[in-house]
């Protein structure tokens, strides 16, 4: 419990702010309707970049379990399962971006709701496992 809440404390005191990156873990993701744009799939991976800046300290805080470990620690496996998801996430954006910009006849609804998917998995496990 202290170990959760002094992570909390730690992300609040980041230089873009508490407020923005309980918004990230909180706020939801643009939706896509009809066709997707090139600029629905930026605003997605802006989102997704502060999102990331609620991630980034938890996976590189040292990791807990040595008698040695600091209070401030973080899970190896909750680090390891972020580090996947972020891969995912990362790789649904690229396909998604890649798909409006180079076949705009076709619709990018799919990729962009799979990008937004993996983002949300990522979301999902620092609510869950670094609060």
């Amino acid at each position: 419990m202290l170990r959760r809440l002094l992570f909390v404390a730690a992300v609040l005191l980041l230089p873009l702010g508490g407020c923005a990156i309980a918004d990230a873990l909180t706020k939801p993701l643009p939706s896509a309707t009809g066709t997707t744009s090139e600029g629905d799939v930026y605003a997605l991976r802006e989102g997704y970049q502060v999102v990331l800046k609620a991630m980034d300290p938890y996976v590189n805080l040292r990791r807990c379990g040595a008698p040695t470990s600091p209070k401030l620690c973080s899970q190896q496996k909750v680090a390891d399962q972020l580090v996947l998801a972020d891969r995912a996430a990362k790789t649904a954006l690229d396909n998604a971006e890649n798909l409006v910009r180079n076949a705009p006849e076709v619709s990018g609804v799919s990729a962009y709701s799979a990008a937004k998917a993996a983002i949300s998995t990522v979301k999902e496990i620092l609510a869950v496992y670094a609060n």
